[in-house]
């Protein structure tokens, strides 16, 4: 389901895979997995200056049922804002 249709109620303290794109991917190319990950597992919150916003835990690879996540990074923090995603694909999980 894309972003946009989604209500930030649900969106905000909730774990998400997000479809990953070329301008996310170059957001994440020094995670573990940026060469074979195909979503990003993320945790939506309100920043009250930025608005709805995911915090970036891991990069993901998705096959059918089947998810694998890959370690993730301690030493960085990366944020993605709503807005950059809203015709993303996202799943909540």
């Amino acid at each position: 389901m894309r972003s946009k249709n989604i209500d930030f109620r649900k969106i905000s303290d909730n774990f998400w895979l997000v479809s990953m794109n070329d301008k996310l991917r170059k957001v994440v190319e020094e995670y573990p997995g940026a060469d074979l990950a195909n979503f990003i597992l993320c945790y939506g919150y309100v920043d009250h200056e930025a608005g709805l916003s995911l915090e970036v835990l891991a990069l993901s690879s998705k096959e059918a049922e089947e998810v694998h996540i890959f370690e993730p990074r301690t030493d960085i923090s990366s944020k993605i804002r709503i807005g950059a995603i809203k015709d993303e694909n996202i799943c909540f999980l």
